[in-house]
């Protein structure tokens, strides 16, 4: 019998902790993405769906929230929409929004989990153009808040121009009259 044999079962069942490991981490993603996909039927299935933008306003700084919901009603008309579904998991943020447009269809709140889901979702596939993550560094991957700053770019310029893809700012004030 060889020396050598209880270093390699050793290193063997080390690498066979970090696949079983990697292989749980790919099922709880994986069924992290059922529940954000089934989530996002759900939201589907809202009357007067067909031609409306559904915004997920995840981020907690009342800048960038604000910008969001005064680019709302130039997102919806840029994407040739009719109204817009705000999702978020404060509540605070759904009655700014209702009181910010008259073309929100729905605000629906949502818990952390659901949240959570239907970012997993979109961090795996872009699965409708109607859908957008109002938020700097949210889904994973998305860096905007390292941009603010560099050359003049400000939160409001990364909301309207990086996120919602619009070709101007109106300069808007960052509360809520």
């Amino acid at each position: 019998m060889r020396e050598d044999t209880g270093k390699e079962l050793i290193v063997f069942m080390g690498n066979l902790a970090v696949a079983w490991k990697l292989i749980i981490q790919i099922l709880k993603r994986t069924a992290s993405c059922y529940r954000g996909w089934w989530q996002w039927h759900c939201i589907c299935k809202t009357r007067g769906m067909d031609r409306t933008v559904v915004v997920l306003i995840t981020s907690d700084d009342p800048d960038v929230v604000c910008f969001a919901l005064v680019y709302l009603d130039d997102l919806v008309q840029i994407r040739d929409c009719q109204n817009a579904i705000v999702l978020s998991t404060d509540s605070e943020i759904l009655e700014r929004a209702c009181s910010s447009s008259k073309k929100i269809l729905a605000t629906k709140k949502i818990n952390e989990r659901q949240k959570d889901d239907l970012l997993q979702l979109m961090c795996l596939y872009r699965f409708d153009e109607r859908f957008v993550c109002a938020a700097l560094d949210e889904p994973a991957g998305r860096n905007g808040s390292r941009f603010i700053g560099r050359k003049g770019i400000s939160k409001e310029e990364i909301v309207a121009v990086g996120i919602y893809g619009l070709n101007s700012l109106k300069n808007a004030k960052t509360e809520f009259e």
